[in-house]
């Protein structure tokens, strides 16, 4: 085989693959965002990220905006809230945050 002829097989691979990316990025929609994976996606939540998820809940802060703060999948950050919204810690979280910001706020 001719190294035209390979470059010409080539380039059918490589069309072939463009129009298979297109499709994958047309079938991709709201599912796979909400599954993007961000710098934390599936590293454990420390304390401070769970102030800051419930600092950017308080704000009422959009899950979209919540899940780039923090560096984690739409989807990740939504089971979490849900998971703290259930065992009553969110509002625990919230209510420190609360408290906090009226002390500190009294001081200037």
């Amino acid at each position: 085989m001719s190294v035209f002829n390979e470059a010409l097989e080539w380039e059918d691979h490589a069309e072939q693959i463009d129009v298979g990316r297109n499709v994958m990025a047309a079938n991709s929609g709201a599912a796979a965002a909400d599954d993007r994976l961000d710098l934390n996606t599936g590293k454990g939540w420390s304390e401070m990220d769970l102030f800051d998820l419930a600092i950017t809940v308080r704000m009422k802060n959009s899950i979209e905006f919540i899940a780039i703060f923090l560096g984690r999948s739409r989807r990740e950050v939504r089971d979490k809230i849900a998971e703290l919204k259930q065992s009553g810690e969110l509002g625990r979280l919230i209510e420190r945050i609360e408290a906090f910001l009226a002390i500190d706020c009294g001081h200037l």
